[in-house]
Order: C-alpha cells, then structure tokens, then sequence
C-alpha cells in the first residue's frame, strides 16, 4: 500500500496528514483567507517551516502529497496553489476540490465551514448547486433562511462554529465537527482504495 500526504487549504489554514497525525497550522488573513492565498512568498516561507517544525521535511523524499482545496476559489487562485508546491520541489499526485469529496444527493445536503460557508445541494430538476455564504455579510437568520429553501431533506452540517450550529434545530440535520479531518479522511481512505 503506497502512503500519501494529505495537505487541506482551507479559510486561513493548512491542516496535513502524515503517518497517521494530523498537523495544522494557522496563517494571517492577509497570507491565505477561505483558501485562497494572497500573498505566495510569504505561504512558502511559513509553509516551509511548518514543515520543518513538525518533521515533515525528511518525509517529503519517500511521499507524495494530495491537496485538498476550497472548491469555490478560482482557477486562478487553484494555479497559484499548484505553482507554490511546484516551487517548494513538491510532488503532488492529485488536487481534489473539498466538495468533491462529498456524496452530494437529493435527500443529503451540505454545509461546510467555519466563517465563509459552501452549500451544496440537487435542485428540484437535479442539478448540482453550490452557494457561497460569508458570516461576515450575512446575518445567521439570513443563512438559515437560504439554507432552509434551498434543500430538500437532510442537512450535513461539517462546521466548527457553534452559533451556526445552533440555529439549524428546524430540520433533519447532522453535525460533522473537525469536518477537515473528515474531508481528509475520505481522501485518504479513497486513495488507499486505488493503491
């Protein structure tokens, strides 16, 4: 069985798994913000060190990694992403998008994140739908008035804010809390599948 790194890029974090543990680390919003990273020099250095202060380093020779990143940002910001594990001499063998992880159907929809939220849902003629919420510009009222017209039966809440939480008690929901370490558990256990 071939091991891989897995690397999530998500709001202003990078959460790696290797050898079984989980290493995060958190960056200024003006580095990396919902995942897109706005300032590429400074993510390498700190990106770097990370690494270098967890030991994971040495691993990089024997491992490939996979990356996990928000499925909303654009192809630019995706390019970018690409272009700074390509300068830091890292082999990466797939970029997945988070929500592509996700078995989106009619009676299960999603809601991921902490303080910029992703929905995805089916419509009523079967086609996939993805909407952006920031908490910062909408009210949680607002949130959950968008979330309850827009899906049909469950709701898969995978978010770490409590407030947010709270509030969806109106329909068939369920919590995924540590929602990262579930995205990158889904990877893993597919890509252990195919080796």
């Amino acid at each position: 069985m071939k091991f891989y790194n897995i690397v999530y890029i998500y709001e202003n974090k990078v959460i790696e798994y290797s050898m079984g543990l989980f290493y995060e680390q958190k960056f200024s919003k003006n580095i990396i913000n919902n995942g897109i990273i706005y300032n590429k020099n400074e993510f390498e250095i700190k990106y770097n060190n990370f690494l270098k202060k967890n030991k994971l380093k040495r691993l990089l020779k024997n491992n490939s990694k996979i990356i996990i990143y928000n499925g909303s940002i654009s192809i630019n910001d995706k390019n970018k992403i690409e272009e700074i594990f390509s300068d830091l001499n890292i082999t990466v063998i797939k970029f997945l998008k988070d929500y592509a992880l996700l078995n989106v159907t009619k009676n299960d929809s999603y809601l991921i994140g902490n303080e910029y939220l992703t929905l995805l849902y089916i419509t009523r003629n079967n086609t996939k739908k993805l909407l952006t919420l920031n908490t910062k510009e909408l009210s949680l009222r607002e949130i959950l008035y968008l979330v309850n017209i827009k899906i049909q039966k469950n709701l898969i809440i995978l978010s770490n804010n409590d407030s947010i939480i709270k509030k969806f008690n109106s329909k068939n929901f369920f919590i995924i809390s540590e929602y990262e370490k579930y995205l990158i558990n889904i990877a893993k256990n597919y890509y252990t599948k195919l080796s």
